[in-house]
């Protein structure tokens, strides 16, 4: 069994913050290296010669010998971690990363509770109700030479394997096993949840679950095949349960030879907030349409589209010319008399504004209290042919219903549902 994270050992920082390694076990840059490498994602983080810079990615990573977690940099609350991760967890909810809401035992969390001490929570919990609810098992065919006549008798099989032995029977029959890939998975994530959780609550919880599954065996993270693993119309009522422990496995190396376990649940933050605003915007105007691909820069002699574009959100009634959106988690601030909007979000933008025939383009930040204006539309300026392109804020702080009624101020009335 791994090591549980400790205070000692469990470092918190937020995005593109600093760990020294002199504050980290001497192992710490060989076991970050060798997870970059293992993951496959050389942007998770950046190694430097006497510190480990993070990037975008907020989550938990790490191995037995020490854990980082890294938080969003949201305004407000950079000081105040626990409100920082419950704010974080809200997001992933809405953009539909978590189907739950904190309730429960998850809810009741010491405030010292990490991310995953929330993700470990709410799993347990829900794996529990369900679980004890009615166990999954299925009736699995068996073929076995047995001393007694169980089942359908296999003819040929009986033949081959018992001319010469007549007291016995080589027959198949059904075994009602709780074993099968689904608890397999179940079993991998709770054990996960087990071994890395900080919350004694949750560690407990997750342990006296575990003497539920003693009929199922233990499978490797890296032995489950996670995109196969289904549910049927019989364990349909596990679907969440198991979406939430292919998160929590998806980044989980636990066996590979020659290396340390290790454990990673990061989620790009530029990302979490585009879909975050995406699916508040669908509440006030169902129409928008998201990650919208249909066009593209160029064409090539064939006709075949090259270098394609994608906003995040598109609005049009009709056949109106459309509303675009674009969201940019960036710390948006002041430069002198006007913002320091890069120059390349602007070029990308332009390029929205003349192939979709835009009525109106915006760059949508999320506030900062260094700005002179409160959220909503902090600058407005015009593209050359005349097209608008604003640049505004929506405070995340705020509750989700909250940033709703931020974005309806940001719409054309006509676009919109009613209040």
């Amino acid at each position: 069994m791994i090591r549980t994270p400790t205070q000692a050992n469990f470092h918190t920082v937020h995005e593109y913050g600093e760990i020294r390694y002199d504050a980290l076990p001497a192992c710490a840059p060989h076991r970050l290296e060798q997870l970059l490498r293992q993951l496959g994602n050389k942007n998770l983080f950046k190694l430097k010669h006497n510190c480990v810079k993070m990037r975008q990615f907020v989550g938990t990573f790490g191995c037995e010998d020490f854990t980082i977690e890294v938080l969003p940099k949201i305004d407000q609350c950079d000081d105040d971690e626990a409100r920082c991760r419950r704010k974080l967890f809200e997001m992933l909810r809405v953009a539909r990363k978590v189907d739950w809401k904190l309730t429960g035992a998850a809810a009741q969390l010491e405030q010292s509770a990490s991310l995953l001490d929330y993700f470990a929570a709410v799993y347990v919990q829900q794996l529990a109700v369900e679980w004890r609810r009615g166990r999954v098992a299925n009736y699995v065919p068996r073929d076995r030479n047995r001393k007694c006549l169980k089942g359908k008798l296999l003819i040929s099989k009986n033949i081959r394997h018992n001319l010469l032995r007549r007291e016995r029977f080589f027959t198949r029959h059904n075994e009602f096993l709780a074993d099968s890939p689904l608890t397999q998975t179940l079993k991998a994530a709770l054990t996960l949840c087990e071994n890395w959780t900080r919350s004694g609550s949750v560690k407990r919880d997750a342990h006296t679950l575990l003497e539920e599954f003693h009929e199922v065996p233990d499978v490797p993270p890296s032995h489950l095949v996670l995109d196969s693993i289904t549910t049927t119309r019989q364990t349909e009522r596990f679907s969440p349960v198991l979406e939430l422990a292919k998160l929590l496995l998806g980044e989980s190396l636990a066996d590979r030879q020659g290396h340390r376990r290790t454990f990673c649940l990061v989620f790009d933050m530029n990302q979490v907030f585009e879909d975050y605003i995406g699916q508040l915007f669908k509440r006030i105007c169902p129409m928008a349409r998201l990650q919208h691909s249909t066009h593209s820069l160029l064409r090539n002699a064939a006709g075949q589209k090259r270098f394609g574009l994608k906003p995040d959100i598109v609005v049009a009634a009709d056949d109106e010319s459309p509303d675009v959106i674009d969201t940019k988690w960036k710390v948006l601030d002041k430069d002198g008399g006007g913002l320091k909007v890069s120059q390349s979000d602007v070029y990308q933008m332009y390029a929205y504004a003349k192939e979709y025939e835009a009525r109106r383009t915006t760059l949508l930040y999320p506030h900062s209290s260094r700005l002179p204006k409160e959220q909503g539309v902090q600058r407005e300026y015009t593209f050359q042919d005349g097209t608008p392109l604003q640049i505004a804020t929506v405070d995340i702080m705020q509750t989700p219903q909250e940033v709703v009624e931020q974005l309806r101020k940001l719409q054309s009335p006509n676009l919109l549902l009613p209040e």
